[in-house]
């Protein structure tokens, strides 16, 4: 998982987005994730990439031959590369699927 935006913090909860289309919600103190959103176009094309226990499929590489193909294959999961914003139980965030989403945090 690589992390680009800035967390933002919630009631000891840490909000950072990732690489792979994933909000994530994080308690700060145990380390448990503990809220978790996936881009819409994570969700369609998560299994192009990943094995279902997150790890990379074998006919995939990052940093193979092709590896300007194989950031663009990452990118169109809705990588989330913008630092999210917490607004009255709603987070903000956008990413590379083209969406800007509104989430509500419960």
């Amino acid at each position: 998982m690589r992390v680009y935006g800035t967390a933002a913090a919630l009631d000891n909860i840490i909000y950072f987005g990732t690489f792979d289309g994933k909000m994530m919600g994080v308690d700060y103190q145990t380390g448990e994730t503990v809220w978790e959103f996936q881009t819409l176009a994570s969700k369609e094309k998560w299994n192009t990439i990943y094995q279902s226990n997150g790890d990379f499929r074998d006919d995939f590489q990052l940093y193979g031959y092709n590896y300007i193909e194989s950031e663009a294959r990452i990118h169109s999961l809705g990588s989330i590369l913008s630092s999210p914003v917490i607004d009255d139980g709603l987070i903000y965030f956008g990413s590379s699927d083209g969406r800007f989403y509104a989430v509500e945090l419960k």
